[in-house]
């Protein structure tokens, strides 16, 4: 029968997350310079990653060195699996400390002379120096490496972004008989066909800066009228007047200035 050696924590009747199980330190107990020299330099500990019962023990083995002194935690193996910094996010790989990385997330891993690999934790990508030119924003090119191109640029210092050319997506809500809210989380263009008396629009999650157009279509009745979302400032002091012929489209434009406080302006009507 195989042989090891169990750690047990005989004192604490009910365990909970940052409770130690268990401890094995590391230390020189007969260098003749005394002090630190025969002090626990290093340890690897067991800790609870959460409270204990009949069906849960989580815990986690956690690495602990320093040059002096008590040790630091350093790196822990969650009860999951996952590798963990804990006071650190800069660790050497390799021989004389030839590899360093300066981050490591879900994408990638960042090197410290700012090059990068993206690995399977993404699932597949490339790795190398950045695409493009000076100012370029990054993007997937072809699922093997990153590009940039002079059409979508980021200035830092200036606090810019260019891009050539840009479009979204029209949400269309169709045949309204009652009142619809427009989330402007999902589009910057959303289209109505007013098929009662009166639609209440509202509007949710806009963003100060935000510009938005609303295209309200007339059904095949015509004449149908809006009551509009609180604090719009309308040209004049009021609400356009809608189109009334059956089919017909207005665009309507808007800003948001404030927190729910927004810009509205007639773009065009009679749209056939």
């Amino acid at each position: 029968m195989a042989k090891y050696l169990t750690i047990q924590n005989n004192v604490d009747t009910s365990i909970v997350a940052g409770d130690l199980l268990g401890q094995i330190g590391f230390a020189s107990s007969v260098d003749s310079d005394g002090g630190d020299s025969i002090a626990i330099t290093a340890a690897i500990l067991a800790k609870a990653e959460g409270t204990f019962d009949a069906s849960n023990n989580p815990a986690a083995i956690v690495f602990s060195t320093g040059p002096s002194s008590t040790p630091t935690e350093r790196i822990k193996i969650t009860n999951e699996g996952h590798l963990v910094p804990i006071t650190d996010i800069s660790y050497d790989l390799g021989v004389s400390g030839s590899l360093h990385f300066r981050d490591v997330c879900l994408s990638g891993i960042i090197f410290n002379d700012g090059t990068y690999q993206t690995t399977a934790f993404t699932g597949g990508g490339g790795g190398g120096t950045p695409g493009g030119s000076d100012t370029q924003v990054q993007f997937n090119d072809g699922g093997s490496t990153f590009g940039g191109n002079a059409g979508f640029t980021y200035d830092k210092t200036a606090q810019k972004m260019y891009s050539r050319s840009y479009y979204t997506n029209i949400t269309d809500s169709g045949n309204i008989t009652s009142s619809v809210t427009l989330d402007l989380d999902q589009s910057n263009f959303h289209q109505v066909t007013l098929s009662a008396n009166p639609i209440t629009i509202a509007v949710s999650n806009g963003d100060i800066g935000q510009r938005f157009i609303i295209r309200l279509k007339q059904d095949n009745t015509g004449s149908r009228t809006v009551n509009w979302f609180s604090n719009i400032s309308w040209p004049g002091g009021g609400p356009p007047t809608l189109s009334t012929a059956t089919g017909v489209a207005d665009l309507l434009g808007f800003v948001v200035t404030a927190a729910n406080e927004y810009d509205g302006f007639l773009m065009v009507s009679g749209i056939y």
